[in-house]
């Protein structure tokens, strides 16, 4: 048993197998309860839960502990099985086994990250059941899930129930509430654990910060100012990387510099998302040169770039022109074996066109995947595709089952507008509010409004902008085209 953990923590699943086949050559102990166990552990630890329903283990063991199902039920749920993690644990139900607190936290836990909603409210159904909707543990877990679910009313008032609530309680419903866009329901939610004594701890100071930020009414400097003097300092989470990487983007936000840099040089330990953070508080202040200095002394503090970094110093470059950092720039990544294909991909192309270098854009383009929404719009950026190959290529894309992003849209959008193409170009809005679900936003509808304007169409022009201000746009942009469609004459 002991091996097993210790398999189960390295995470080697090739081990694992070899392990376990050397088990198998003697079933008394492969069957044991306590010894299968931990074989179920193993594999659920090693991320292949496939492997212990393979090989059978459950079914055949001599017989289930309530270890045994949780251990099962765990598997699965950690492993992103909700469904068949439910069907275990309504079968270890009708065993009369009772499940742990630790099986109904998994069970639940797996449903949030899900989104399962069904299987959740049944769930949540079984909880009132079995009266534990009070226990702080499994209560909190509830109140995740439902905030995953978009259900933070529900959450409040599971929540409302704990008895015992704790740090982790408060954590969760402030982030019910910041999830789902309720930000001063989050803030005053810590105002009220703060009112109640409650303990804070990093993850209390990321849901406050992210709810500020994202909180217009809360924008002012002197507040968060003091909310950091007088909260986060008095605890000394403002060292913590996570907590200060959170205040260098609000103070961002706020557009105080000073103070961004200040919570920046506080950080103990600095991770690659404080870094990053920093670079974009002086990219956002016009500190474009100080920006390239401090990712220029990234490697020297042993803090690798990622994809993000890489993309922010770009965008730097291309704006500034400035070849020789962008240049520098793309060897790094090369060196660091990171994928161009994707968003750096088009990062690059934009950079080297921007900075005149035709030939580096061009070279990059011809090398990304040809059926590719980023291959779309790095066309776009280095010119090196018309109006006929911009439509072939949207429409293989959409063949071929690959979804195209808003951008996408906003590139074949603007083409029908260069080319007066309106019939295509309200096809093409139709097709994203409907076939794909998408909100149709500013920039697909001035296209659109562009194209009505210059056809002569001013009245339906302003009765598009007009539809942009209502609060549930796309249902009514989605009737508005379909109004359009119909008149033909509108569409030559």
């Amino acid at each position: 048993a002991s091996l097993l953990s210790k398999c189960g923590a390295t995470g080697d699943l090739a081990q694992a197998k070899r392990l376990h086949a050397r088990l198998a050559r003697y079933p008394r102990w492969e069957l044991d309860t306590f010894v299968g166990n931990h074989v179920v552990k193993m594999y659920a630890s090693c991320g292949s839960v496939e492997d212990a329903k393979a090989a059978g283990l459950f079914d055949r063991m001599k017989q289930h502990s309530g270890v045994s199902w949780s251990s099962m039920i765990s598997a699965y749920a950690q492993n992103g099985y909700p469904s068949e993690a439910l069907e275990i644990f309504w079968a270890m139900s009708l065993e009369g086994v009772k499940p742990r607190t630790s099986t109904w936290v998994s069970v639940i836990d797996s449903c949030g990250s899900a989104l399962a909603v069904k299987d959740g409210d049944v769930l949540r159904q079984a909880v009132k059941d079995a009266g534990l909707e009070g226990d702080v543990v499994v209560g909190t877990a509830l109140v995740d899930m439902l905030g995953k679910f978009g259900k933070p009313e529900e959450a409040w008032r599971v929540f409302a129930g704990i008895s015992e609530k704790n740090t982790i309680s408060w954590n969760a419903i402030m982030s019910a509430f910041a999830r789902n866009d309720r930000f001063q329901e989050a803030l005053r939610v810590f105002q009220t654990m703060c009112l109640e004594g409650a303990e804070h701890d990093s993850v209390t100071f990321l849901n406050v910060f992210s709810s500020c930020s994202s909180s217009l009414s809360f924008g002012s400097v002197q507040r968060v100012i003091e909310l950091h003097r007088d909260v986060v300092e008095g605890t000394g989470f403002h060292s913590d990387s996570k907590v200060g990487t959170a205040l260098i983007m609000l103070y961002s936000r706020c557009g105080s510099l000073e103070h961004a840099k200040a919570s920046f040089d506080g950080i103990v330990r600095g991770t690659v998302a404080s870094w990053t953070a920093m670079i974009v508080a002086y990219i956002q202040s016009g500190e474009c040169h100080s920006a390239l200095q401090l990712f220029s002394t990234m490697d020297l503090e042993g803090i690798h770039p990622d994809t993000v970094t890489f993309g922010y110093v770009l965008s730097v470059c291309a704006n500034a022109g400035a070849r020789q950092h962008g240049k520098a720039i793309h060897s790094a990544i090369f060196e660091a074996g990171i994928d161009t294909s994707g968003a750096l991909g088009i990062a690059l192309v934009k950079m080297y066109e921007r900075c005149g270098s035709v030939t580096e854009s061009t070279k990059l383009f011809k090398e990304m995947p040809e059926r590719s929404p980023h291959r779309l719009i790095a066309g776009l950026h280095c010119q090196q595709m018309d109006e006929k190959e911009i439509f072939e290529l949207f429409g293989m894309m959409s063949l071929e089952g690959v979804a195209p992003s808003g951008v996408s849209f906003i590139i074949v959008l603007t083409t029908c507008s260069h080319a007066g193409m309106l019939g295509r170009a309200v096809e093409c809005v139709r097709w994203m509010i409907q076939d794909f679900g998408m909100e149709a936003g500013g920039y697909h509808l001035a296209c659109v409004v562009d194209l009505l304007g210059r056809a002569g169409r001013g009245d339906d022009a302003a009765e598009v902008v007009n539809r942009m201000l209502v609060e549930n746009r796309a249902a009514l942009s989605l009737m508005y085209f379909d109004t359009l469609v119909e008149d033909k004459k509108s569409l030559h």
